[in-house]
């Protein structure tokens, strides 16, 4: 879809994370508790929004960090 720069992250306060689902997108308005133990919000910059997303397939077991490289469907590392 695009890319973003993360340029830090800040920890969410119960109030916080309720008063940002419009943000974040999670229904959070009523919660009583926040998700995690220490819950953080990413600080993004420099959005950019491609005019034709690029393929994806997302790996098998990947649970939070994926090398883009290899996933991107056509890439070089997939060629090969």
């Amino acid at each position: 879809m695009g890319t973003v720069n993360i340029v830090g992250s800040q920890e969410l306060t119960l109030s916080e994370y309720q008063q940002s689902s419009a943000r974040h997108g999670v229904k959070s308005e009523g919660s009583l508790q926040l998700p995690y133990k220490r819950t953080y919000a990413w600080i993004l910059e420099d959005p950019v929004l491609y005019q034709t997303p690029v393929p994806y397939k997302h790996p098998l077991g990947a649970v939070i960090w994926v090398n883009l490289s290899k996933a991107m469907v056509g890439g070089a590392e997939n060629e090969k």
